[in-house]
């Protein structure tokens, strides 16, 4: 993940492209990333960065204001990359697309946010090219599961220490990592996301929306 803003992100992802070599996929975010929750799950490894200053529901209704064009205190958006250590077959990835964007929801609903997500997310699958493919990544397979319970998990985390974030920015903090244990705290991290060198990779989205 790297992050930008709309005057920049070419300048961004050419400098990404210059230090990288083979295929991969890029999202771009305005959120910070060193704020990155990450968690494991049997072998399935997931990072999300999540903002959310602008959530809503997926189905809204027909005219209804874009908040996202509204004035900006902090970034929001969520980025979800889940690295799964075994090949998956076509039909599997939108399986596990669908399974990734289920428990985020869910999380999100946990965490007490009423909605599904932002307006400009995004979720990457990673998994091996070679080898046998699993044929299915629902929420009830083996490996399905395991994405539920890692993407729930992260994302919780993430959204628990986005909302600690902005309580500081309304008390006139400045928004920063805040470490923390438990649900009455916040969870965070800090990591890098390139698990996925090697590895054969499908994005809902070729470059994630601009949340600012």
């Amino acid at each position: 993940m790297a992050a930008g803003t709309g005057r920049n992100k070419d300048q961004a992802v050419g400098a990404l492209l210059d230090r990288l070599a083979g295929e991969g996929v890029g999202l771009l975010t305005a959120a910070s990333v060193t704020d990155v929750a990450e968690r494991e799950d049997e072998g399935v490894r997931v990072a999300a960065t999540v903002g959310l200053r602008v959530p809503t529901w997926a189905a809204a209704p027909s005219g209804s204001a874009d908040r996202e064009f509204g004035p900006i205190r902090r970034p929001g958006t969520i980025n979800l990359i889940v690295s799964v250590p075994v090949p998956l077959a076509d039909a599997a990835y939108v399986n596990a697309v669908i399974t990734a964007t289920e428990a985020k929801t869910q999380a999100l609903l946990e965490a007490g946010v009423r909605a599904t997500g932002t307006a400009s997310d995004a979720v990457c699958i990673a998994a091996p090219a070679a080898g046998e493919p699993e044929d299915f990544a629902g929420p009830r397979s083996v490996w399905g599961a395991r994405i539920a319970r890692a993407v729930h998990a992260a994302v919780l985390a993430g959204a628990l220490q986005d909302a600690a974030a902005r309580r500081r920015l309304a008390d006139g903090v400045e928004p920063g990592s805040v470490p923390a244990d438990g649900r009455g705290a916040l969870h965070g991290g800090r990591g890098s996301c390139g698990w996925c060198g090697g590895t054969r990779a499908r994005s809902d989205k070729w470059m994630l929306n601009f949340a600012c």
